[in-house]
């Protein structure tokens, strides 16, 4: 086994998404054990469950294992794939939860991402969708067009978003020769 592809190892649930998102990043497989472990409800949550189904679907190839408890879960990951999905986010988190990883890997995808998510559109935790406020890095490099279009459905609000990144090549690199 090479270096690259050891196995990265974690305890507990702290930055669950942003480990996901780095494992599928960088192609390495990635281990969390005691998830809320010592709690009353041990486990995954079910908005890290939908953020999990989330990263399969729009990951090809990727190996996901959770135990019974939901205290253990291994992640292979697949590689980008992106194209036309749909997402049912858990009510218990903004879509936003969502949107801020998808945003860190739809410019590494083989194809254009092309994503409806369903859910909440604003909570008092993640940030709202609904002002298209961006960073000022995903305003200069990451030239995305969000198409936002809300829905009132049973008291709840709904999003679709299209994700679409266009990314620009600024500068070539050319190989030059050293005598």
């Amino acid at each position: 086994m090479s270096g690259h592809s050891q196995c990265l190892s974690y305890a507990g649930c702290n930055f669950l998404r942003q480990r996901l998102v780095l494992s599928t990043l960088s192609g390495r497989p990635l281990k969390i054990r005691k998830i809320r472990a010592r709690e009353e409800d041990p486990g995954l949550r079910d908005f890290e469950a939908s953020f999990i189904r989330l990263i399969d679907k729009v990951t090809n190839g990727s190996r996901i294992e959770i135990n019974q408890t939901g205290t253990t879960l291994y992640y292979q990951p697949g590689l980008l794939y992106g194209g036309s999905l749909e997402h049912d986010c858990s009510p218990s988190r903004g879509i936003g939860y969502y949107l801020e990883s998808l945003l860190c890997l739809a410019p590494f995808m083989k194809h254009p991402l092309k994503i409806v998510l369903r859910g909440v559109t604003n909570d008092q935790v993640d940030p709202s969708v609904s002002n298209k406020n961006l960073s000022t890095i995903q305003k200069r490099f990451l030239f995305l067009h969000l198409h936002l279009k809300k829905k009132i459905s049973k008291a709840i609000f709904f999003f679709f978003c299209m994700l679409f990144p266009h990314l620009t090549c600024l500068f070539t690199l050319k190989k030059i020769n050293c005598p």
